[in-house]
Formats: C-alpha cells, structure tokens, sequence
C-alpha cells in the first residue's frame, strides 16, 4: 500500500495532472481428487499494480507485477508518459468528480474470512477427503444398475484483497475469501448411456459452507436424466432452474451498461424512460448485501455504490455508467460495474399477499412447457437481442414434471422473452452473486 501511494506521488511529480492507483493481491491454493486420489494440486500468489495516469487530456494505463524495486518501477512512469504523449486526446477521460466518491469508512471486510490464510493446504485435503463420495456413490449406482465412472471433485479457498487510491486524496480498501467446492460426476446407464452432471457451493466463510452435499446433488442428477428423450417443437412455457437464470439475465444487464452503449452493443441504446418490458419485470442492484461478495461500498473509480433501479415495472430507469462511458454516451453516471443484481419475486397466478415464490409455485401453474436445468451451447446477440440456446431439462404438463428430455432448441428475442416473464421466485441461491431465483416465459418457442 506504501508502494501504491509512492507511485502515485512520483506520477504526480513527474507530469502527471491527475493518478488513480490499484493495487490488488490474490492467493489461492486448489486441490482436485478424481475417485478419492489426489489428480492435481495448485497454488498461486499474484499482485498487481495498475496506474491510470492523465496528462494533458490523455490516458495512460500501466500495469505491472514488478514491485521489489522503486527504480524499476519509476522507470515505468517514466516511460508510460513519455508514450503516452502519442496518444490521441480525449478530454472526456479524467477522475470521477470528487461529490460522487465513497466518503465513509476506509475498507470493506464484511465478506473476508480471518482464517483463510490460516487454513492450509493439508487442512484443504482434509476438506476435500471428508467431501469424497466415491465409495458410497458407487454401491448406490449399483442398486440402479448403473457405473458410476468418476467423481471429480474440486475443493479451493482464496483470499483477494485490493486497495484504491488516488490524487484527490480518496483511499479504500477491500477483502474477500471464497471457500469453493464442486463436484462432476460421470454415470453410465443400463442402456451403455454416459451422464455428467456438476453442482457446487460457495461462500466467503467456511463456517456457512454446505458440506458434503455437492457428490450428492451432481449424482442426484444424474439419475433424474436417465430415459431423457427428444421432444418435438411446440410453443410453451420455460422454467428456468433459479442457478441457470443467468443465461439470460447476464445478456440484459450487459444491454444496460454504458459501456456497450457507446460501442452500439447494446439492444437498449437509446431506450431510457422507455417501457420496453412486461410490467411485473423490476431490476435492482443492491450493493449492500451484508457478507456477501457481491457487496461493495465503491467502485473501481472510488464512486459510491447505491441502491440502483435499473427496470421499474418494465420501464428502462438507468444504466451502468463510470465517468468515461457517462460522459461518452451521454447516459447519468451512476458506479461503473454490476454488484448484486435482482429481479423482484412476483408470481401471476398466486394469490397478491403470499411472501415467497418457490419453484413447485411456479410448477403448478404451468399446463405445458419445460423445466430447463441445463444450457448446451448457444448464443446472443448483444446489438439485437436474438437468442438460440441449446436446453435440457423435464416436461411439464398439468403443474407435474412429466419426464427428462434433451436436444431442445429455445430460440426468440430478449425483449420478446421478457416481455413474456410470468413469474420470478424468491428462490435464489444465496452462493449465487445475482438475487435471481427461479424465472417462468410463456410463449416461447421450442425446437426438437
């Protein structure tokens, strides 16, 4: 940290106008045991030091890892505004102003586990041999008569931090540890038909991890795919798994940074106060999630993060914008990058004072669609909105799943698809960043 605000100041002393300083450190140790033995194992240590230098209406970015030396490290400056003076201008690049920055406490370690450096990697096998299910996966695969061919199972904790500072004075800091367990297993049917299937858990501190549940789950669903068939084209609903929202989810919150704006990326240029979506559909972030990973007080500029209403009631509010990208598209700066984003619960059907929406909510108000629980492939486009994603999952019929199918095709519009959204659960997975629990579409077109 002493070495980040250094060259801050050299910067300032040797020409620049205006320094941001980052300064971030990342640990890591792995472990991967394939049927109960040891396959890989892994470390690493990294720290990186960025510089964002302005100077005579310039930007200049320097990165490096070489941080044993002050010379070396001066003679980088150096050289960076030197080179930088063959950039072209751009006026619209500075700090952000100093209202919009985080004024309140210096660091945020609502999401760091004290004991993560602690926590060894002879206690991380430890871990990863109490979290083996090989054995008894095996005896129950042949009460199915079924092989199980492997777990791969993969245990990891991690410790990130990061430290900000700038000319104008702004320090922040912040840490966060992530303990990590997955788990993919490999079945073959009766029929000589192989399965995989991964399920994982996460969270910053050890104490809250679910153990011993990840084998299971994977294996678990591996049985419920066994006698999947193909299913012929129709129109109907799609439940999307709480854990696999994202696939659509990420690709709307992508429209909605300026970033993607400026470079006419974006499906919902120009469509601010407009009410482009279904009236129940209500986007938020919430940068606050106590504990969480996703919470942050500020951005990557220093900027104060806030409660931000992206969509109301179908209405596009606000978009993701930092200084720049503000500035060059036009849009109201807001903080530069996603936190925690959620679409609010709600349920057509279900009765207007019922406080959670699960899953077998959603389910029994479905007379005929599919219950997708896995992507295979596919692609958005991120200027038009068109989607093609290959699917599996359970056909719903009567509110009941009615069997596993494969080899869909779901293909539409984004806008379209959302336009469509009937139901969104109060079902997230607190693991996951964004507050997205199980999501209903009527109308959507499937291919077989």
């Amino acid at each position: 940290m002493e070495l980040a605000r250094w060259a801050r100041d050299y910067a300032l002393k040797s020409g620049a106008k205006a320094v941001r300083a980052r300064l971030m450190g990342h640990h890591e140790v792995n472990l991967e045991l394939r049927n109960g033995e040891i396959s890989r194992s892994g470390s690493e240590d990294c720290t990186l030091l960025g510089l964002t230098l302005y100077r005579d209406d310039r930007c200049i970015l320097l990165q490096t890892d070489k941080l044993s030396s002050k010379e070396e490290l001066a003679r980088l400056i150096v050289r960076a505004l030197e080179t930088g003076a063959y950039l072209e201008a751009d006026p619209d690049a500075s700090l952000p102003p100093l209202q919009r920055k985080y004024t309140g406490e210096k660091s945020d370690d609502d999401a760091c586990d004290p004991s993560a450096l602690a926590f060894d990697a002879n206690h991380l096998l430890d871990l990863a041999r109490r979290e083996c299910r090989y054995e008894a996966l095996c005896q129950k695969a042949e009460g199915r008569k079924a092989q199980l061919i492997s777990e791969v199972l993969n245990v990891s904790r991690s410790l990130t931090e990061s430290f900000l500072c700038d000319s104008d004075a702004f320090e922040g800091s912040r840490s966060v540890s992530s303990w990590h367990i997955d788990s993919e297993i490999h079945l073959r049917d009766e029929g000589g038909r192989i399965h995989s299937q991964f399920d994982w858990e996460s969270s910053p501190f050890l104490d809250r991890l679910q153990k011993g549940v990840c084998s299971e789950n994977a294996f678990r669903k591996c049985l419920e795919r066994m006698g999947e068939q193909a299913c012929g084209s129709f129109t109907g609903t799609m439940v999307v798994a709480a854990e696999k929202a994202s696939k659509f989810v990420n690709p709307l919150i992508s429209a909605l940074r300026a970033e993607y704006v400026r470079r006419d990326q974006s499906f919902l240029k120009g469509k601010t106060g407009e009410k482009v979506f279904a009236d129940c559909l209500t986007v938020k972030d919430n940068p606050f999630r106590q504990g969480h990973p996703s919470s942050r007080d500020f951005d990557s500029e220093g900027v104060a993060t806030s409660e931000l209403v992206l969509i109301d009631r179908g209405v596009v509010r606000a978009f993701y914008a930092n200084t720049l990208h503000s500035r060059k598209s036009g849009l109201p700066q807001t903080f530069g990058e996603p936190c925690s984003n959620c679409i609010e619960p709600f349920c057509k059907g279900l009765e207007q004072n019922k406080k959670s929406v699960n899953l077998q909510d959603i389910l029994s108000l479905v007379k005929d669609g599919i219950y997708v629980t896995d992507f295979n492939g596919g692609n958005c486009n991120p200027l038009s909105g068109d989607f093609s994603f290959g699917v599996e999952g359970f056909r719903i019929q009567d509110g009941k799943t009615a069997g596993p199918v494969c080899g869909m095709v779901v293909t539409g519009n984004l806008v379209s698809l959302f336009q469509g959204l009937v139901a969104a659960g109060s079902d997230a997975p607190e693991k996951m960043n964004d507050k997205v629990g199980t999501l209903a579409f009527e109308k959507v077109n499937f291919n077989g």
